[in-house]
């Protein structure tokens, strides 16, 4: 496992969401939300010990529920020659442990067991290539706004992009309404690559996706010097828009799920760009 520090790549974050239902409130809150699906694994690492994906639970009266009270990093591992390769590892475990101490949430494992744990994390689950997401949060104990007397707990997904010549954070997303049988029934969503304005959230450009909104295709998002934006669509096509205005430039129907994120690499000072597509690795010049 290589830590990655020369890797020329921009580390990008991912957004997540995660829901708790409960039943028998008689009131109806329909929920309009851009989600992106998280890839499942075999093991979670938690404080200290690797568990299976299912049994990660926290309750609903944890603190970090009602208060957000929780810091936490997003990491790129990148598939090399060598092997997977975390982007600059011990600098972001580094930052989640400063962050901590400035939210009094000192954990009791030191950087160098986060470390290891996210490498062995990684090789637990046979990734290639992953995002990992560290989180310390406060758990379950108090629920008052003060946080002390809660424990401080702590716990891969497809790529996003961001170019720093337009400035736009580039991301699939999912727009659905999802609501209760007894009211409003739930609707067809539908998926856009969307480019976002990272200083203010504001939507710049959207495209909306062929195909089915819940398809399992979930492929991730890559931008180039060049500016373009390569990605895989819900239908199976591979395809290359203009970061500035998400116009279509370059399409290629594959015809099989597509559950990897593009690379680019070069060779022979030619550069490529290639997706693992089915059980296929297709490579396309540029």
């Amino acid at each position: 496992m290589q830590d990655c520090r020369q890797a020329q790549r921009q580390c990008d974050l991912k957004p997540y969401a995660i829901i708790f239902s409960i039943d028998g409130i008689k009131a109806f809150y329909a929920l309009r939300r851009s989600a992106m699906p998280v890839a499942k694994t075999e093991q979670i690492w938690h404080n200290g010990k690797f568990i299976h994906w299912d049994d990660a639970k926290i309750h609903v009266l944890a603190h970090v529920i009602h208060y957000g009270s929780a810091v936490f990093e997003g990491i790129r591992c990148y598939e090399s020659a060598q092997g997977p390769a975390i982007f600059r590892l011990r600098d972001h475990m580094q930052r989640l442990l400063h962050s901590g101490h400035i939210y009094r949430m000192d954990t009791r494992f030191s950087l160098d067991e986060l470390c290891n744990a996210a490498v062995e994390l990684v090789r637990v689950n046979k990734m290639t290539a992953c995002y990992i997401r560290p989180i310390t949060l406060r758990g379950y104990g108090e629920v008052g706004v003060d946080p002390r007397g809660c424990p401080s707990d702590a716990a891969n997904w497809d790529s996003t992009a961001f170019s720093p010549e337009t400035h736009l954070y580039y991301v699939m997303t999912l727009e659905e309404c999802t609501g209760k049988p007894t009211s409003y029934p739930d609707q067809t969503g539908q998926r856009f690559l969307r480019a976002l304005n990272i200083e203010t959230g504001e939507i710049v450009w959207e495209v909306p996706q062929p195909g089915a909104a819940r398809a399992k295709t979930w492929s991730g998002v890559l931008a180039t010097a060049g500016g373009l934006i390569f990605y895989g669509r819900p239908n199976g096509g591979f395809a290359a828009v203009d970061q500035r205005n998400g116009k279509t430039l370059w399409q290629f129907p594959t015809n099989v799920r597509m559950k990897g994120s593009p690379m680019t690499f070069t060779l022979g000072g030619n550069q490529y760009v290639a997706v693992a597509a089915g059980p296929n690795i297709l490579c396309f010049g540029l």
